[in-house]
């Protein structure tokens, strides 16, 4: 019988890696370039936010009045404690409103409330990649790269970048007590499942991403499917305890203390090599393979919560579904214990 396989751990293999800039960009390199990981590709400026003052309720003026009443125009740079508008009495009385925070005057609303920029911050991007630049936008620049890929089965969030740090052993539990100030701005791994509070304190703590086995259903619905909470999440093997494949948790050990981008929306963690010139590979994860006893497979049905399991028996013979139709079966056990019978043509083997 044979039956799609899909390979969850890809070595060395040739992508490109776009890197996004973060803001307003002025790059440093060009197409053709060779860089290393350290090496700075732009230069950005990323704006903090902004700050509304109340200009007319501060003076006690009408709207109309606000801007007469400025010591600057808009789009002047301010600085903290700088008087930025001044109200003349009729006796030659004055009253003064200095500016709250550093900043440029961008606007004044409808209320009478001035909205002050804050100053964009100088942002370094770099590489964070060995390889060749094939590309370069107003937005992002795309370097060809040799990495090592995990592709998972469920994710959330957007892509992020951290340093993998093993926080469980693939049949644990990612707990709170599992997190602390040593996994900030790092993506964590490994276990079983995480707990919704052990999300919410990485979330707190300033963790990128955690990569572990199972999640509750209930918590992966209420952080929002296609959504971000703060942090990007990937699921290897299915919902509830799900026990982390030693594919994958062999995988994660390995790539320990390395850099690497995460992405809930592609579903992969992708780990740049620092090799030199690799050997063409596929970056397909798909192929096809003849099913056989023993080994692991993907089953997957709405209705279940896991969807990893192993081969037990695979009948010699069509047999006879409830759906009318004759297939040849195979029996699987999943991880939770149950078995199952199911047509085997259904299945997905998981390299």
């Amino acid at each position: 019988m044979i039956c799609p396989s899909f390979i969850r751990v890809q070595d060395n293999i040739k992508t490109d890696i776009e890197r996004k800039f973060p803001g307003p960009t002025k790059a440093t390199i060009k197409r053709g370039d060779s860089v290393e990981p350290d090496d700075i590709i732009g230069h950005s400026e990323v704006s903090a936010g902004q700050r509304l003052v109340k200009v007319a309720s501060i003076l006690g003026i009408k709207t109309s009045e606000v801007e007469k009443c400025l010591l600057r125009k808009l789009g002047d740079s301010i600085y903290k404690g700088e008087i930025i508008a001044r109200k003349r009495g009729f006796l030659g009385g004055k009253k003064d409103l200095t500016s709250p925070t550093d900043g440029i005057i961008n606007e004044i609303d409808k209320n009478g409330d001035l909205i002050v920029k804050f100053l964009p911050t100088p942002v370094r991007v770099i590489a964070g990649a060995k390889g060749i630049v094939a590309e370069v936008g107003e937005g992002s620049v795309k370097i060809a790269s040799t990495v090592d890929k995990l592709t998972a089965f469920a994710g959330s969030g957007k892509l992020r970048e951290g340093i993998i740090k093993v926080v469980a052993k693939a049949s644990e539990f990612i707990l709170p007590a599992s997190i602390n100030t040593s996994c900030q701005d790092k993506i964590i791994a490994g276990g079983a499942l995480v707990e919704r509070a052990a999300v919410e304190k990485a979330v707190t703590i300033g963790v990128r991403g955690i990569v572990t086995g199972g999640i509750n259903w209930r918590d992966f619905l209420t952080f929002g499917i296609g959504s971000d909470i703060g942090l990007t999440i990937l699921i290897t093997e299915g919902f509830g305890n799900s026990p982390m494949g030693a594919d994958v948790y062999g995988f994660l050990e390995r790539t320990q203390e390395r850099f690497a981008f995460i992405s809930g929306e592609e579903k992969s963690l992708v780990i740049p090599t620092a090799q030199e010139s690799p050997e063409e590979k596929s970056q397909e994860n798909q192929s096809w393979m003849v099913l056989k006893k023993g080994q692991r497979v993907r089953f997957y049905d709405p209705e279940r919560k896991d969807f990893i399991a192993s081969v037990l028996e695979i009948s010699k013979e069509p047999k006879l579904l409830n759906s009318g139709f004759s297939a040849v079966t195979a029996e699987v056990k999943f991880d939770s214990g149950e078995t199952f019978e199911v047509a085997a043509a259904n299945l997905e083997v998981v390299g």
